[in-house]
Order: C-alpha cells, then structure tokens, then sequence
C-alpha cells in the first residue's frame, strides 16, 4: 500500500514528520506566501495525484490558517489526490456551542460546516464538546477525538511534585478531573467570577463574562512551589 503524504501547513512542519514517522507516512511540501493585498498563494509541491492526502494544521487562531487550508484542501483535490484528510490537534469555534443572545452566530456549525465540505475526515485532540455529545453532532464527515489526559497526566507525575490541576471555569471540570484522577492529584475548578490570586492566573481568569474565549480554557498543572495560600473555587491551593 502506498504510504500517505503528511502536507503541513506553516507552522506544522515538525509535528508532520512526527506523524509521518510514527505512522510511516510521507512529508510533503508546500509552498506558502503572502501577496501584497494580504490573500494567499499556495502550491503543492509534493505529486499528490493518486495519493492518500494529510493535511496538518492546528486550529488555534483560525482566521488566518482557514483560508490556506482550505485552498490548500482544494488544490490537492483538483491534482487527484484518492482523499484528504485533515489533523488538527486543536479544532476551532467549538465554543459557541449554542445561541447566548438573540441574532448570534452558531460559530461551531458554520465552522464544522466549511471544514466538512473540504476534507473527508478529520481527527483532533480533546474538542471542546461540552453541549455536544460528539462531533459527529455538527460534522458531516468521519470526525475522530483522540484524548491527552494520559500523556499529561504521565507527565506531570513524573515531573511536578504534589502538583494541582486548576480547570479555569465549570465546563473545563471534564479535562482537570480526567487528568488529577490519572495523575493521583487534587483537582480544582474556578468559577469566572472568582479573583485569581496570582497575576499569570489573574489574566487568565478575569475575562468578560460569556465570551467564547472564558467559556473553556485548558486546565493548567500549578507546581506547589508556586502555589500561593488562597482558596480557589471548589479547590484549595
């Protein structure tokens, strides 16, 4: 069977030949710049005729990786590729999630909507599914969640001594319980409203109220050096 060709979009150069070499795969190439009013040339220099196709491209900050994925996703199409694929370890607009206000846009659905019609399947690393019960609520193709709460929690035992996991609101309850129970640590969530007692935590928490980016944000492992003496939501440091 020929082996597929891993084509990272900028930025994702290194995590593609990790792929490639634990999946035995091949890397490809492409070419990526700017034009002067700010749109986008592409190119693929890989022969992707004939060839299982995998394009690798996190998710974070999406409004300016969508469009190059998405030509990038066509191009590879129109030159013949048998199917492409797309490995986003974190996937975008999944937290708005449902209607706050009236007239807002369910950013989640047209989101999944422009990525289901470009690429045949998608995987992803721990999604923000808090009112959906999987992806395949909202994406049209084969979509698939692998978990990290394993590697994390494996980690952060061997390296952090009496560590405690902080979830910055209820909804990120599901990822810090997941990793302090594997890790054999405490485990805290915080509500929005609670002052961080700490600058760094500080920034991360005081957010306006129902805005996307305060809904969920990923849990933090907090070594006891740092820790300062305050409770903290349901935890206490």
């Amino acid at each position: 069977m020929t082996p597929p060709i891993f084509l990272p979009l900028p930025g994702n150069g290194k995590f593609a030949v990790g792929l490639a070499g634990l999946l035995g795969g091949e890397v490809g190439r492409m070419e990526t710049r700017r034009f002067p009013d700010g749109e986008t040339y592409l190119r693929l220099l890989s022969e992707v005729a004939g060839r299982d196709i995998v394009l690798v491209c996190t998710l974070d900050r999406p409004d300016t990786k969508l469009v190059p994925l998405l030509i990038a996703a066509d191009a590879a199409r129109e030159l013949g590729a048998l199917s492409v694929g797309l490995v986003a370890p974190y996937l975008a607009y999944m937290r708005q999630d449902q209607r706050f206000q009236n007239g807002e846009a369910i950013s989640s659905r047209s989101f999944a909507r422009r990525i289901s019609d470009a690429v045949d399947w998608l995987v992803t690393a721990d999604p923000h599914l808090h009112r959906y019960a999987s992806l395949g609520d909202i994406y049209d193709i084969r979509a698939e969640a692998v978990h990290a709460a394993a590697p994390i929690s494996d980690w952060i035992r061997t390296h952090v001594e009496r560590p405690l996991i902080i979830g910055p609101d209820s909804e990120s309850e599901q990822w810090a319980s997941a990793i302090a129970r594997r890790a054999a640590s405490e485990s805290g969530s915080a509500a929005r409203s609670t002052v961080a007692p700490t600058p760094e935590a500080r920034q991360m928490w005081t957010r306006s109220p129902g805005s996307p980016s305060d809904r969920s944000m990923p849990a933090r492992a907090v070594p006891s050096s740092a820790r300062p003496s305050a409770s903290l939501g349901c935890g206490r440091w």
